[in-house]
Formats: C-alpha cells, sequence, structure tokens
C-alpha cells in the first residue's frame, strides 16, 4: 500500500454517521477473542515448585471480543470476525457474547489451534507474570475479512486492533475506509505493523506506553502525549487520542485538541482490572457513529473505560450504558 498516505480521505474533516436508532447500521469489530485466567496467590512459585493459589477468575478476553462487548452493551448492533479454536473455551466465548447480542456468525472456529489464551498470575508480594498465547487469533486471513468485505463496507464503523495479523487489521481497515465507513484503529497491543496503516484510520487510539513507543517520545505525561499525537497524525492518521490512565485522554482531532481529564474511583481488584482501553474503544465509536462531537465521545469514553477497571475481569467488568451516562452526571458535570 504505498500509495497510502495520499489517499484522499487522509485530508478530509472528520466524518459524521449519525443514524436513527431504525436505521442503525452495525459496528464491525475484526479482532481477537481469548479466554482470560487471572489467578492471585501468597507466593510467587519457585521454579519447578507447584504454588497453591487463594483466588482464581476465568472470563472472557481478547480485545475484538472486549470492544465489541461493548458495543453491544452501549446499545448498538455489532458483528465480530475473529477466529477460535473448536474447544470449549472458544465455544464458551461465542455463546457468551451471542447471547450478549453480538453477531458471531463471522467467527470462524479452527481445529488445529486452540483458542487464545491469556493468563496473569499475582502474588501478595507484589509480583505480576502474564503469559499471552494468540493461539486461533493468529490463523485469521486477508481472506476472510475479504469473503465478508459486503458486511464491512456497509458498517456504521470498523474497529481493528493488533492481537490478529497486522494484514488482517490492514485489510479491513481499506475496506472500510474507502467505503466511506469510520475507522477506529486501536494500535495494541504493541506489535509491529506498517505504518502506512495509519492513513486508512479515522480515529487512531493508543495508550501513553503504545503512544510513546510509536513516536519515539516518552508520553507518560499530557505534554509528552501531546507531541507524541502530533507525531502519530504526522504519520497519516486523522484523529489521535492518546490514554493516559487516571491521568485522562489527550485528544487531538480535526474539531477538537486537548486534555480531557478522568473520574476517580477506586479498583475493585487493581490485578484483575483489566480492558479499560477496550471500553474506551467501543465507547468511543458508539458515540461518534450517534454523531457526537469528539470532545462529547472521549467524555463518554472516558467515564466508560473508568468504570470498567471497577470490576474483576475484562468482559465482566464492561459497564453498562446507563452507569456510563450516570458517572458523567455525577463526576464530569
Amino acid at each position: 500500500m504505498t500509495q497510502s498516505l495520499n489517499h484522499p480521505m487522509a485530508q478530509s474533516p472528520d466524518r459524521s454517521i449519525a443514524q436513527s436508532p431504525a436505521a442503525r447500521r452495525p459496528i464491525t469489530v475484526v479482532g481477537s477473542l481469548m479466554a482470560d485466567v487471572f489467578v492471585r496467590a501468597p507466593d510467587w512459585p519457585a521454579p519447578g515448585a507447584v504454588a497453591h493459589g487463594e483466588s482464581a477468575l476465568i472470563d472472557g478476553g481478547g480485545k475484538g471480543a472486549n470492544q465489541a462487548l461493548m458495543v453491544a452493551r452501549m446499545g448498538w448492533p455489532v458483528s465480530l470476525i475473529g477466529c477460535v479454536g473448536t474447544d470449549i473455551a472458544g465455544a464458551g466465548l461465542l455463546a457468551r457474547l451471542s447471547a450478549s447480542g453480538v453477531d458471531t456468525s463471522r467467527v470462524l472456529e479452527n481445529a488445529s489451534a486452540g483458542t487464545g489464551l491469556f493468563v496473569l498470575l499475582s502474588s501478595a508480594d507484589g509480583r505480576r507474570g502474564a503469559l499471552a498465547v494468540n493461539g486461533a487469533n493468529s490463523r485469521l486471513r486477508v481472506e476472510d475479512v475479504r469473503q465478508h468485505a459486503d458486511a464491512v463496507r456497509t458498517s456504521a464503523a470498523l474497529i481493528a486492533q493488533l492481537e490478529i495479523p497486522a494484514p488482517v487489521a490492514e485489510a479491513a481497515l481499506r475496506i472500510a475506509s474507502e467505503a466511506g465507513a469510520l475507522t477506529v484503529f486501536n494500535a495494541a497491543p504493541r506489535f509491529e505493523f506498517p505504518r502506512s496503516m495509519l492513513a486508512w484510520c479515522d480515529y487512531v487510539v493508543v495508550n501513553d506506553e503504545e503512544a510513546g513507543w510509536l513516536a519515539g517520545v516518552t508520553a507518560h505525561d499530557v505534554a509528552g502525549a501531546a507531541e507524541a499525537a502530533r507525531r502519530i497524525e504526522a504519520l497519516g492518521a486523522r484523529s489521535v487520542l492518546v490514554t493516559m490512565g487516571a491521568r485522562g485522554v489527550w485528544a487531538r482531532t480535526r474539531d477538537w485538541q486537548g486534555h480531557a481529564p478522568a473520574p476517580v474511583v477506586t479498583p475493585d481488584d487493581a490485578d484483575a482490572a483489566v480492558g479499560a482501553g477496550d471500553a474506551f474503544v467501543g465507547a468511543l465509536t458508539v458515540r461518534l457513529c450517534e454523531g457526537a462531537p469528539a470532545r462529547e465521545a472521549v467524555r463518554f469514553a472516558s467515564a466508560a473505560a473508568t468504570l470498567s477497571v471497577t470490576r474483576r475481569g475484562a468482559q465482566a467488568g464492561l459497564p453498562a450504558r446507563r452507569d456510563v451516562e450516570a458517572l458523567l452526571q455525577q463526576a464530569m458535570p
């Protein structure tokens, strides 16, 4: 895609695709599905020994599945394109997502690879370790996205991330962008990808660590995030949002540039408080599809992300829309 930086949409203003409830086209998410396991133990396992845990949580995960579920919880129709294994974890993930309103008919099942798995272990002395196995997520192909190109083209928006192969995410973003759909790229986790992909993105969402890596600067404060956003925009992205956890969000968009503070909450369990970024992306995309200005959409998404860390688990912690709206009224008048 050598000409992507010259793509005609790269210089266009932000697109508004507000739709009436009866005419809402689905948001399509192309991304990962994983089973999450969180274990807390009194002691860190010694080499060759078995440590006995004191608590465990098994939850649904994967950035694609989390973001699709968040879109559904915000009341917008959503379809997921991804891949799971033909195992109990994959079957459970699909059943939960379907029951929550996510269209999983385009999720493939691969008999030769297990469903993706994420394991987080924490001990009483504060040590944490994580293991991610992409599994079937790595088997998603560009051809799989092209097979569903019509669904991508007719979407209100397309969301993609990097727990699937980068060429797959790029293909989805390009198909959607050329069709005029809103494109949101969560450039996470920190995997290499062609920078030319950014030219197909209306919104690039990264946390401060990912932004710093991508832009080559330190982005752990507002000034650093602002500079990182500027550099990422210069690579071709039309709007850039840098999330900084409790420090809020720096936004660089065509109609607003500035800092949005985050509401203050206390996590229920800091070790298992994951998925805030996915809550942010899903909520942001819905509000943009509803025609909200960028500043309002960022505030809404920031409140959703904040609420997500008040409960354990990536999917279990995703809030309902009414709770996001209540927090906005209470903490961000």
